[in-house]
């Protein structure tokens, strides 16, 4: 009896030797760290490498020392990052997908910057020269200082159908004036829409019947004037 407990106990001392012998090996020290971005446009190209020398004091540490929580902390440390999701893979390298915020429109301000929407109509960090996503630009001091207003219209855009010639993916560029409030821009007819100071998802049906009209008879230059409870006017643009 006690021989065999003699056994296991060596047994379990080589388990636990082993393992600890081994944690020690260059097999499981991080020797490299790899940083991507899941998202498909391209903007803030610049995030990786800021990700990646911020995690420069993690190579060399052995992966069984590594806290996970510490390195998605560190790399969801700037703001336009939406969350980090960190992989170990072996033999030794570290890998960090980033998710960035996702943005609704890009604000041109009166410096001519290009500045991301989010979804709740902050603004996210200006976009560096190169950098860009195929999304509606929003002009105007109201739109620049005011986040309610822009909210207001990204709830507006993430609520009108995505397909359709006045959808999200067709509209260029966004305008408010407080006289005006509203106007969107939409190609490839280069039709002006009036919407005023009420975003109303109820005309959006009756926009797009008018402009798959002016598609099939070739008509471009036209305003759409959807101010009005019941009706929908098109004119030419230089009409009065």
């Amino acid at each position: 009896m006690l021989s065999r407990l003699f056994k296991w106990g060596l047994f379990l001392l080589f388990c636990v030797g082993s393992v600890v012998f081994l944690t020690k090996q260059p097999l499981f020290v991080i020797d490299d760290i790899s940083v991507s971005i899941v998202n498909k446009h391209k903007m803030y190209q610049d995030i990786p490498s800021r990700v990646e020398a911020k995690l420069v004091p993690f190579l060399g540490k052995s992966f069984f020392d590594l806290s996970l929580s510490e390195v998605v902390q560190l790399a969801e440390g700037d703001q336009r990052i939406k969350e980090a999701h960190v992989f170990r893979r072996l033999p030794g390298r570290l890998s960090v997908e980033l998710v960035l915020k996702q943005p609704y429109a890009v604000l041109v301000d009166n410096k001519t910057r290009m500045i991301p929407v989010a979804r709740d109509g902050g603004l996210l960090p200006p976009l560096k020269q190169g950098e860009f996503v195929d999304l509606p630009l929003l002009r105007g001091a109201t739109l620049e200082k005011d986040q309610s207003k822009r909210k207001e219209l990204v709830d507006f855009l993430t609520s009108i159908p995505s397909e359709g010639l006045f959808s999200p993916f067709s509209i260029s560029e966004v305008w408010f004036t407080k006289r005006g409030g509203f106007t969107f821009f939409v190609g490839p007819a280069a039709a002006e829409i009036f919407l005023g100071h009420s975003l109303d998802e109820k005309k959006v049906e009756d926009i797009n019947k008018v402009l798959k009209y002016m598609e099939s008879k070739q008509l471009s230059g036209r305003i759409i004037d959807a101010r009005f409870s019941k009706k929908v006017v098109v004119r030419l643009r230089n009409e009065n």
